[in-house]
């Protein structure tokens, strides 16, 4: 499953909003606020390496608005919606500042991309590029903007506004009333294979971190973290199998595309949960930073691998519907 996503560029981290999977560079502040418009529920989420508020906005930086059910709750469609949000800012713009306006379908989304230059009276002029993305099948609009003042724009656009818009990826998020769950695949199970995903995510992270301190540290880590693979190696292969079943549940609704996408948002959200656990462990080293961790903290993941304490077999509150999953199946390693 890690195969789901290339390793994100020098700078950067994969981040999981809503329905996106997108590249965030690191060290960025975030902001998320949730509101409706007209009765329709709308999320917000902002990053820049700005300190920001919603009283003092960013110069530069990346928004993406999510808007969803405007046809189940208002009648209007979401292409329709898209129009609508697009027209003020066309409305508001002479003709020679807009830099950009062209429009594209693939598949059940409807792409626009819009790019502008705002001067407002007493502000810094700054250009905005929106990425609109309306999908009438599912209820859903997602508009990304970047912008920048224009003195930096050509920068800024090329180190990090294409990288952001370039890369990120729309899931196709099925309707509502859509359940990926049935009474063999149900909702702890998907829990229990992401945890055991995640400690298995977090002790190769460990090697890899380890084998920054180099010598006989780093081949005592090397030595625990396979024999530990060895030994968990059954329960790490139920998990990544009970996911790839929970992820067929999708095809009859969204075909290979949404299975693929749901595949990545676990992906995300695990690693998410494995960075934050490693960042612990190790005294801020991850995998996104240079830092190197102490040879006292790697020789104590060797230890406590060595010791049982993370053997998943002796966590048993991980593994309540990943064990009887894996006695249906007849799985080895229990």
């Amino acid at each position: 499953m890690k195969s789901q996503l290339p390793l994100p560029p020098e700078g950067f981290g994969w981040q999981l909003y809503k329905n996106v999977v997108f590249l965030k560079p690191i060290g960025w502040t975030e902001q998320e606020m949730t509101e409706n418009i007209a009765g329709i529920p709308a999320t917000t989420y902002a990053a820049s390496p700005e300190v920001f508020s919603r009283a003092k906005q960013f110069e530069m930086g990346v928004t993406i608005q999510h808007i969803s059910g405007s046809q189940r709750i208002r009648g209007i469609s979401a292409k329709k919606l898209a129009l609508v949000y697009l027209k003020p800012f066309l409305d508001a713009h002479k003709k020679e500042e807009v830099l950009m306006l062209q429009k594209s379908t693939q598949g059940d989304f409807e792409r626009t991309f819009f790019r502008y230059r705002d001067a407002p009276p007493g502000l810094k002029p700054i250009i905005v590029h929106k990425f609109i993305v309306a999908n009438d099948v599912t209820d859903n609009i997602n508009i990304f903007t970047f912008e920048s003042p224009v003195e930096t724009w050509n920068e800024n656009w090329v180190k990090y506004g294409t990288p952001i818009i370039s890369k990120l990826n729309v899931m196709p998020s099925v309707p509502s009333e859509f359940n990926r769950f049935t009474e063999e695949l149900p909702p702890l199970l998907e829990k229990d294979a992401a945890t055991v995903m995640a400690r298995g995510m977090a002790i190769d992270s460990a090697k890899t971190l380890c084998a920054r301190v180099g010598g006989d540290v780093a081949q005592a880590v090397v030595k625990e973290v396979t024999a530990w693979r060895s030994r968990n190696d059954g329960y790490l292969k139920a998990a990544g199998q009970a996911f790839d079943e929970i992820g067929n549940r999708h095809i009859s609704d969204g075909g290979e595309a949404e299975k693929q996408s749901y595949l990545r948002m676990v992906i995300v959200q695990t690693g998410k949960v494995t960075s934050e656990s490693v960042l612990r462990r190790f005294g801020g080293a991850n995998l996104d930073n240079a830092i190197v961790p102490t040879p006292a903290q790697c020789l104590s993941e060797a230890s406590s691998l060595q010791s049982g304490q993370r053997e998943i077999r002796n966590t048993p509150d991980i593994t309540k519907a990943l064990l009887p999953y894996m006695e249906r199946k007849g799985l080895p390693g229990r």
